[in-house]
């Protein structure tokens, strides 16, 4: 029997490892989470509610790793009408932190955008309408066909259209993917679009803003 094993053959077509470190990940992670807990009102005030019971409410966290073998740490936390992200870590070796807040207020999404290291960006903060909404007798809206930028839309010059650029490509797909999770009330449309964001989104735009804002 022939046994024709590529491994000992040619392995320049074979995709680089890169190696993390461990104890850096669990830093940064651990960063991340302090960060969001500073900004997040959401958060402070679910840890207040906890209390006695003495279970507090636990940050999403997602490692992402860059080509170049950079770490991003990106922790969410969603709560009733409002999510905060926290995208921590380096980007060609520079270090980057941004903030994205996810609100619903009324029949419009608000998004707000802030980066804080290398430079400030922001904050800025967009709208989106919801559109064919439908409520229940209390009010509380359970269902919405369509999302589109809201009219009031305000320019605020180069980096709010570099912002946008980057964020819009990233985040109007997921406010409209979330959709159909308005079935289970605004919280959670907010808790799937937040959740959405950590998983990928943020980061991405924090790797977006990194090569076409600055």
């Amino acid at each position: 029997m022939k046994n024709d094993c590529p491994c000992s053959g040619n392995q320049s077509d074979q995709p680089a490892l890169i190696a993390l470190s461990a104890a850096h990940l669990s830093q940064l992670s651990s960063s991340s989470s302090q960060r969001l807990l500073g900004v997040s009102k959401s958060l402070a005030t679910a840890k207040d509610r906890a209390g006695a019971a003495g279970v507090a409410p636990t940050p999403e966290a997602t490692v992402h790793v860059t080509p170049e073998g950079d770490a991003l740490v990106t922790t969410s936390f969603a709560d009733g009408s409002s999510g905060d992200i926290v995208v921590r870590g380096t980007i060609a070796g520079i270090p980057y932190e941004l903030h994205i807040k996810v609100a619903l207020e009324g029949s419009q999404v608000a998004v707000t955008l802030h980066l804080t290291k290398p430079i400030e960006i922001g904050p800025y903060t967009w709208r989106f309408d919801l559109g064919g909404v439908v409520k229940n007798s209390g009010g509380q809206i359970i269902a919405a066909s369509s999302i589109a930028p809201a009219s009031d839309f305000q320019p605020m010059g180069i980096n709010w259209w570099c912002a946008v650029k980057c964020g819009g490509a990233a985040i109007l797909p997921v406010l409209i993917a979330c959709l159909p999770a308005m079935t289970g009330g605004p919280a959670a449309y907010v808790a799937c679009v937040t959740g959405k964001l950590g998983a990928g989104s943020a980061a991405e735009i924090a790797m977006c803003i990194a090569q076409k804002c600055l």
